[in-house]
């Protein structure tokens, strides 16, 4: 499959992709600036032994529980972030419900440390700094209650925010418009596969003809860009050649696409038999295939076709149940890259022109183009 296959389809609708793009981008830039602005501030606490636990022993071992207890700094942040506590603290301030509207409370402790870090965040800087400074006095104040060794006590006092931390304008544009970007494209080979799936399958990802088995022109000329570049570089022969097939009946029917067809599968498959591992078969046209030899000289491609010839002048076979047999017959010409200067079209014409001098001999000669003049060689006995 090609890469160059997308960006055709992309090229042939490119016009979608800024129609889906600029109004994702629009309504995104809408959405996060219709959302409100969010501060937050935070302040911490360190849980430590009481104050009047002045005996070393029960302070050293008080300060040896907090360490092992992680349930007690547990319990301290859970009871920070505490629906009760935000109550109270809504009741100390005297808020408004509309003041509360936002409001977020969040608590954790620091690992490896006796430290909780208490987190407000809320519609309006001022309102978010003493809510926070509200619930850690509400804090401190309920875990006095709770054990009589540990308490709670404020270490950093919450600031008023001075910038928003929501919603993050770069980001949300920046995802905005890769998501545009994506819904574009996503868009275009929709479009594409739901207007010609088939023409996709077999124009842009198939590399495989469907009527016959070989491989399409575009692949094979994209091989033979390949091979040419490898024999100019590695300085070793290869061969080109051109296989005309028609087929001959005993009635009067007159030529079809499908008998066509089904006279190169037949030629494709006697092919088949006589090519190497690395040599590509492809249909270059309605009735020629296209066969690339690396690494083989033209003398030893003409010889090569000789022997195909040969086996596909004894063809006979049957075509839909009728009466009578069609018999196959095949034209040769044969290009050998050489001439390490020349261009892909050059050396595709020089075979062309081996084939048109094969079928307009029609005496079954395999014709070589090969420095820069034809040779002929095998008759068939046909």
């Amino acid at each position: 499959m090609e890469i160059k296959a997308y960006f055709r389809i992309l090229a042939r609708r490119w016009w979608i992709i800024p129609c889906i793009f600029i109004p994702t981008l629009l309504a995104t830039v809408y959405w996060t600036y219709q959302q409100p602005l969010v501060y937050e501030t935070v302040s911490t606490f360190i849980i430590r032994p009481r104050s009047e636990l002045v005996v070393d022993d029960e302070f050293v071992r008080a300060l040896d529980m907090v360490s092992r207890r992680v349930e007690i700094n547990t319990t301290f942040a859970e009871v920070a972030s505490s629906q009760l506590i935000e109550n109270l603290a809504a009741e100390r301030l005297q808020l408004s419900p509309e003041q509360l509207k936002g409001i977020h409370v969040s608590a954790r402790v620091i690992g490896g440390t006796n430290l909780m870090e208490l987190t407000v965040q809320g519609r309006d800087p001022f309102v978010v700094a003493d809510f926070a400074g509200a619930v850690g006095i509400e804090t401190v104040k309920y875990v006095s209650n709770l054990y009589d060794v540990f308490e709670l006590e404020p270490l950093d006092e919450a600031l008023i925010p001075k910038d928003p931390v929501k919603p993050i304008f770069a980001f949300n544009i920046g995802l905005g418009a890769f998501l545009g970007l994506a819904l574009g494209i996503g868009v275009v080979f929709l479009v594409q596969y739901i207007q010609a799936p088939h023409d996709i399958e077999m124009e842009y990802f198939n590399i495989i003809d469907r009527d016959t088995g070989a491989f399409n022109k575009s692949y094979f000329l994209l091989r033979l860009w390949q091979e040419m570049s490898r024999a100019k570089r590695n300085k070793y022969p290869l061969s080109l050649g051109l296989i005309k097939i028609e087929y001959i009946n005993s009635g009067n029917d007159l030529p079809s696409s499908s008998n066509q067809a089904e006279a190169l599968r037949r030629a494709k498959i006697l092919t088949e038999k006589i090519l190497r591992e690395e040599d590509i078969l492809a249909r270059f046209d309605t009735d020629i295939l296209a066969l690339l030899l690396p690494d083989m000289s033209g003398e030893k491609a003409r010889s090569v076709m000789e022997n195909f010839m040969s086996e596909i002048s004894a063809i006979a076979y049957d075509v839909g149940g009728q009466d009578h047999k069609f018999y196959l017959k095949s034209s040769v010409g044969v290009a050998s890259y050489q001439n390490y200067l020349l261009k892909q079209d050059q050396f595709l014409q020089q075979a062309i022109q081996a084939l048109e001098s094969a079928n307009i001999g029609s005496n079954g000669e395999v014709i070589l183009f090969s420095n820069n003049h034809f040779q002929k060689a095998f008759k068939s006995s046909n």
